[in-house]
C-alpha cells in the first residue's frame, strides 16, 4: 500500500474564511435592537454595529500549528478594538455607563423608568447588547464543519481509489 498524505490545512483554512465572512455579513445585518435617537444624531445613520467600519475591517482569522494540531480562530484581535467589540456584543447596563450622573436616562432614550414598570421593562441599556459572534457560530459552525469533513473523506476516497 502506498503513502496517504492529506492535507488538513486547506479545509481548516477554508472553515475558517467561511466563519469570518459570516461574522462581517453578520456586522452589515443592522443588528437589533435598533439605535437610540440620541446615536442616530450623534454617528448620522441609523446603522447598528456600524459606525466608520473600523471594527468590522479588523474582523480576521488566522491559523496556527501547536504540538501537530492546527489551531483555528476568528475574531478580531487588535486589542483595542476587541475591546470595543465585546462592549458591543454585551452591552452596557445603564447603571454601568460611564460618567454617571451626566445625563439623565430620558437624554437618551426619551423615556424615565416608572415606579410601575416592571423590572424588565425599567432595565435601561446605555450600550444594549447586539449579540454578534456567538449566533454566528452557533449557526455557521455545525455546516463548515460538515463541509470540512466532507473534504478531508475526498482526499481520502481520491487516494484510495474508492
Amino acid at each position: 500500500m502506498s503513502e496517504i498524505s492529506i492535507d488538513f490545512k486547506s479545509p481548516h483554512q477554508r472553515a475558517l474564511q467561511k466563519i469570518e465572512n459570516a461574522l462581517v455579513k453578520k456586522y452589515h445585518s443592522n443588528v437589533p435592537p435598533p439605535n437610540a435617537p440620541s446615536t442616530i444624531a450623534q454617528k448620522g445613520s441609523s446603522k447598528t454595529l456600524t459606525d466608520t467600519g473600523e471594527m468590522i475591517g479588523h474582523v480576521t482569522h488566522r491559523q496556527t500549528e501547536e504540538g501537530g494540531q492546527i489551531i483555528g480562530e476568528v475574531g478580531i484581535f487588535e486589542e483595542e478594538i476587541a475591546k470595543r467589540a465585546s462592549i458591543l456584543e454585551h452591552g452596557v447596563p445603564w447603571e454601568n455607563r460611564p460618567g454617571k450622573g451626566r445625563r439623565k436616562r430620558a437624554e437618551y432614550f426619551g423615556v424615565e423608568p416608572t415606579e410601575t414598570s416592571s423590572i424588565e421593562e425599567s432595565r435601561a441599556w446605555f450600550i444594549p447588547p447586539r449579540p454578534v459572534l456567538r449566533p454566528v457560530v452557533d449557526e455557521v459552525l455545525p455546516k463548515v464543519q460538515d463541509e470540512m469533513a466532507e473534504e478531508i473523506w475526498k482526499q481520502i476516497e481520491r487516494q484510495l481509489g474508492w
